[in-house]
């Protein structure tokens, strides 16, 4: 199984997933560590798309040969770069849950630890999700968070509910 979790920069995404990982006792992927191992990825829309697509085979292989969920961190703003990665996944014959972690851009940039929306305003950053580049809604989200006003307690209850809806593991 692998749960795919998305939204802006600072929404939450790292927080749910080790949260998740470790209820679940899975293997988190964040896209941030991947990035900064594989300094020729860029943020142009054809450098995320190899990014979702390599984090896609990752997660999947991980989980279908390795036998243990994955859970993903991963801005991933565009509506087909991410059914993109749930059709490698099903194409592994693994299940894949989307969440969507909905965010502000002003409560993410309150908590952006990195400085990321500083340095887009600021000019020393380009593409970034929220300010200069899109984030794209879709109808391809299982869960749906607002996590200006929701708790990481919620979120991971209500995720753990929707892929573990019987308590059992894989």
């Amino acid at each position: 199984m692998i749960v795919w979790i998305s939204g802006i920069p600072a929404a939450g995404k790292t927080t749910l997933g080790q949260a998740l990982a470790e209820e679940l006792g899975a293997d988190l992927i964040d896209s941030h560590d991947l990035r900064v191992a594989r300094a020729d990825q860029d943020f142009s829309r054809e450098g995320r798309r190899k990014n979702v697509v390599m984090l896609a085979v990752e997660a999947g292989l991980r989980s279908s040969i390795g036998g243990v969920d994955v859970v993903v961190a991963c801005i991933s703003p565009y509506r087909d770069d991410r059914m993109v990665a749930r059709y490698i996944a099903e194409a592994m014959n693994e299940k894949f849950f989307c969440v969507w972690l909905q965010c502000s851009v002003q409560a993410a940039e309150a908590r952006d630890m990195k400085g990321l929306y500083f340095m887009a305003r600021t000019g020393k950053a380009k593409n970034v999700t929220g300010v200069d580049d899109p984030y794209e809604y879709g109808p391809d989200f299982d869960l749906e968070f607002e996590t200006d006003h929701a708790s990481v307690a919620h979120c991971l209850e209500k995720t753990l509910a929707k892929v573990r809806p019987n308590g059992k593991d894989r």
